[in-house]
């Protein structure tokens, strides 16, 4: 993936934010949508008009579960896409959620750690 420039970061931070407050005001049609979701990094392409919302959720779930998260959020992109129509921009960038995969991976790490500390 390509680094962002100065502008990318900015507008993906404030997305980033955005979202976070539109998830926290709930509202959501599908119970899978709910304040466990975190959103850690945005992409956003160089002209602004798409954006990858890489997702984490906080209860420990499988991948088809995580697979169900990601077909929800997918599904509310418009929503989303509402929310962030309020901080005016010429246009909304099209959304698209991804799991956050590093984010497992290090949950997974972290909890082998705990595993073997306890049983030392």
């Amino acid at each position: 993936m390509k680094e962002m420039s100065m502008r990318q970061e900015r507008v993906a931070e404030q997305v980033r934010e955005e979202l976070g407050k539109c998830l926290s005001r709930g509202g959501f049609k599908n119970p899978l949508i709910d304040a466990m979701i975190s959103f850690p990094y945005v992409w956003i392409s160089p002209d602004l008009k798409n954006a990858r919302v890489y997702f984490t959720t906080l209860h420990n779930v499988d991948s088809e579960m995580t697979r169900e998260v990601s077909k929800a959020l997918n599904g509310e992109a418009f929503r989303f896409q509402q929310g962030l129509a309020k901080f005016s921009r010429k246009s909304t960038p099209k959304l698209r959620f991804i799991p956050d995969e590093d984010s497992a991976r290090t949950s997974r790490i972290e909890a082998l750690f705990n595993q073997i500390t306890v049983n030392a």
